[in-house]
């Protein structure tokens, strides 16, 4: 049980265990994945060998800091942001081709002091799951 929490091989998986953030993914050339729907390149913990998806939970997204270089750090725009009784999910646009939304659940003294209209954001390598059918 805690290993399909902690890493689901499959899409189901991963929503099964809650994951809301799961776009197909194209494998790209020089070992980099594109989330489709987010319209984004991201660097994958590992090759991507079978997975035709890739998942983010909400909570594993990290504010980007103000001018950090590195990989999976991505400029959104803030398009819905809603109060949860102990946090905030806020819905990022990332990519200027995307076609879904990336969710960012955050406690709600962090959003406060970065709340505007664009934020940038880091998805942690060794967060990205890469999942199967």
């Amino acid at each position: 049980k805690k290993a399909l929490f902690a890493e689901p091989v499959t899409r189901t998986g991963a929503f099964l265990t809650g994951c809301q953030n799961i776009s197909p993914l194209e494998k790209l050339p020089d070992g980099r994945i594109r989330a489709k729907d987010w319209g984004v390149s991201l660097h994958p913990p590992r090759e991507a060998g079978s997975a035709a998806f890739v998942g983010v939970r909400m909570h594993d997204i990290r504010p980007a800091k103000p001018g950090e270089k590195g990989s999976n750090i991505l400029f959104c725009k803030v398009e819905e942001e809603i109060e949860n009784p102990f946090s905030m999910t806020v819905m990022l646009r990332c990519g200027a081709d995307s076609t879904g939304l990336l969710g960012w659940e955050l406690d709600k003294e962090t959003w406060k002091a970065l709340r505007g209209e664009t934020v940038s954001v880091r998805l942690p390598e060794e967060s990205l799951l890469l999942l199967e059918e």
